[in-house]
């Protein structure tokens, strides 16, 4: 049997700097950053940031992870709205994509002293 979700996770990642400068803030109800990688479980959007900062560590170049911070948006999957319409009898469809509402879970930051949560 499928199991169909109407969720995702979704995993951004934004610049310190932007962060610093204003330019951008960390949203509550919006996904903000750059999209890095989805999934329908909280499980695997977190222990795919978390490999690729260990992995980092072991070959000692944690320098790009301290200059980032990374979030885990939960993100209603987008719905689909189709229209249908006359026009100099023609049939025509419009389909369009109605973005889902997001919730922030999760900020993951790095420093010298490990990896925060929160």
């Amino acid at each position: 049997m499928k199991v169909n979700r109407n969720y995702r996770f979704v995993l951004t990642n934004i610049p310190n700097s932007m962060l610093e400068t204003g330019e951008v803030r960390i949203d509550n109800e919006e996904i903000t950053g750059e999209r890095m990688f989805a999934s329908e479980c909280h499980y695997y959007a977190e222990k795919n940031i978390l490999e690729c900062i260990k992995d980092a560590a072991k070959r000692d170049d944690l320098r790009g992870y301290y200059e980032h911070t990374y979030c885990i948006y939960k993100e209603d999957k987008p719905k689909k709205e189709t229209v249908e319409r006359e026009e100099d009898g023609k049939k025509i469809t419009e389909t369009r994509e109605i973005p889902g509402k997001a919730m922030l879970v999760e900020v993951i930051t790095v420093d010298e002293n490990g990896i925060n949560i929160r």
